[in-house]
């Protein structure tokens, strides 16, 4: 087993955490590639080996049975993001302010790198949303919500909604947003959006400060 470490640098601790980290696979004979971007941090990884590798985000993915994203929410959806075209799973260890999505803390992650050559551990298939816009060719993607709002136009906008190409309703608004099960407890639930199980296979539609009483949101 392959293990891929994918930290959000920008945090003050990254280093002792990122070594810390190392120490628990090392412990338990696993092996390891690293982020490129932990090479500014070269000098503070102590356990690193000379045969060390490091790759950028468009490799990692490719070069390992798992990635470790290490911060917080938003760090584990920008791991998401950048591993977008690898099947490679992904776990979170959470040192940020949320840990919603990232699954352990530094002393949890150690009993869990004990049971990985047991194959203690299960995936779970998560679903993400693809959008273009007309006149684009640029593919959106997002772990969490894709949002159409008014931007700084003073006045709603009108959007139509149309499912598998059959029209479904037209409304007045400030915007919309289509959240995964992942994300409806993000942006969604503040605009009174519903909380869904995140392993459902749905796709939530909360509109934003709609003009009329019966435009709820739709799962």
């Amino acid at each position: 087993m392959k293990i891929g470490l994918f930290p959000n640098t920008s945090k003050g601790d990254v280093a002792q955490v990122v070594d810390q980290i190392l120490s628990y696979i090392k412990k338990n004979k696993l092996e390891y590639v690293l982020s490129d971007n932990l090479l500014p941090l070269k000098n503070q990884l102590y356990q690193l080996d000379d045969k060390t590798e490091f790759f950028s985000a468009d490799e990692i993915g490719t070069r390992c049975d798992m990635i470790v994203s290490i911060g917080g929410d938003g760090s584990m959806l920008h791991t998401a993001y950048m591993m977008r075209n690898s099947s490679t799973p992904i776990l979170g260890v959470n040192f940020g302010k949320l840990g919603f999505l990232a699954e352990f803390d530094l002393p949890g992650i150690e009993d869990f790198f004990k049971g990985l050559e047991q194959n203690n551990y299960f995936v779970e298939d998560r679903i993400a949303l693809t959008g273009t816009c007309i006149n684009s060719s640029e593919e959106l993607y997002a772990v969490n919500d894709l949002v159409i709002d008014k931007g700084p136009w003073t006045k709603m906008i009108e959007l139509t909604i149309l499912i598998e190409d059959v029209y479904v309703t037209t409304f007045s608004a400030d915007g919309i947003i289509i959240a995964t099960p992942t994300g409806s407890t993000g942006y969604s639930l503040s605009t009174g959006g519903p909380i869904v199980s995140p392993g459902a296979d749905v796709i939530t539609l909360s509109p934003i400060a709609p003009h009329t009483l019966t435009m709820s949101p739709l799962v």
